[in-house]
């Protein structure tokens, strides 16, 4: 990441997937903030919403994206075979876009978290992910290797691949980013989040649900959830992840309710909760891990990256899972409360 002050202009650019992308690409700006440069943001969205809210006076480039859609039934591999002709072509867009962005804005440097047309030949471009290789369901198991390989082709047009993970055996990620040797291009910089540990804690909450993703499951979690909350006799926050209007009516005196939280408060809320449920997102994690603290993850049905990290890092002790066409909300309080989760050593 940056070191020193080169006067040069950096532009980050986080897919508009989930809250993640967004909030883990918070440090990063900060770092570059520090160190001198010149940043603007390429995001849409809740992404631009959650980084507008960080840097309100940085400079925000619109750069549209793939608008990627969720199904219902959770056939996401299916769903994503059928989007493939969209998202290859948002990514030619993507790619065309930016010569013009770069040209109008002075770019010298570009940092894409998960978008894979943002590179050009002329400038340093570099790409962060944590999926040098995707996890292909079973049925799609033929198409492991194509898929993979039109991931590694896209990598490679990048200068450098920035995984945000440790790199020896005790990581986040697993065979998401470990299982072959490294590409040429990669580099481990580490676990990115925008919590600290050292914030005083906010002791309110005794449990705190963190919900985010894209729809409609995101949705079909919350109403999941609050079926099962009104009747909780534990001070609750949920935040919701959402701009949505909320439909539902609050008759627990003990649940507080919010849209979206600036990360400061959040950080400090999560250090205090005794019990915490969250999707099993990569940033998630990321932000769990910098403050020392475990949770039950829910991976986002069809979603193969939540679903393996849960596996993975459940068979590591370091969290707990549930699947969402399981949750019972009275299991997962009763599984924190006695869980002993591993500490992790870099």
């Amino acid at each position: 990441m940056a070191n020193a002050n080169q006067n040069q202009h950096v532009l980050i650019a986080p897919l508009n997937w989930g809250l993640g992308h967004a909030t883990r690409c918070i440090p990063l700006i900060d770092n570059y903030i520090n160190n001198g440069y010149q940043v603007s943001i390429a995001a849409e969205g809740l992404s631009k919403k959650i980084l507008l809210d960080s840097f309100p006076h940085l400079n925000f480039i619109d750069l549209k994206g793939y608008n990627i859609y969720y199904p219902v039934d959770g056939n996401m591999a299916w769903a994503m075979f059928k989007q493939a002709p969209k998202i290859i072509y948002g990514i030619y867009k993507e790619h065309q876009l930016l010569k013009a962005v770069i040209k109008k804005h002075g770019i010298d440097i570009i940092i894409s978290d998960n978008r894979y047309g943002l590179w050009n030949k002329a400038i340093r471009s570099i790409i962060i992910t944590h999926q040098i290789n995707i996890q292909v369901p079973k049925k799609l198991k033929l198409l492991g290797g194509i898929i993979n390989a039109i991931n590694h082709f896209f990598i490679s047009k990048y200068i450098e691949c920035w995984i945000p993970d440790y790199e020896g055996k005790t990581n986040l990620s697993g065979n998401l980013s470990h299982k072959k040797p490294g590409y040429p291009n990669t580099k481990f910089i580490g676990p990115l989040s925008r919590f600290k540990k050292i914030l005083s804690p906010n002791t309110k909450y005794d449990l705190v649900i963190v919900l985010s993703g894209p729809e409609p499951q995101r949705t079909v979690l919350e109403n999941l959830i609050y079926r099962q909350i009104i009747k909780l006799k534990i001070s609750t926050l949920l935040v919701r992840g959402s701009l949505s209007i909320q439909t539902y009516k609050n008759s627990n005196k003990k649940l507080e309710v919010k849209n979206l939280l600036a990360a400061e408060e959040l950080n400090q809320i999560m250090l205090g909760a005794k019990y915490i449920i969250c999707r099993s997102g990569y940033s998630s994690i990321m932000d769990l891990v910098a403050i020392d603290k475990t949770a039950m993850l829910i991976p986002t049905p069809g979603q193969t990256e939540q679903e393996y990290l849960a596996t993975y890092l459940s068979t590591q002790k370091l969290f707990l899972y549930q699947t969402q066409s399981n949750f019972d909300l009275a299991k997962v309080i009763k599984d924190l409360k006695v869980f002993k989760p591993n500490k992790l050593e870099e």
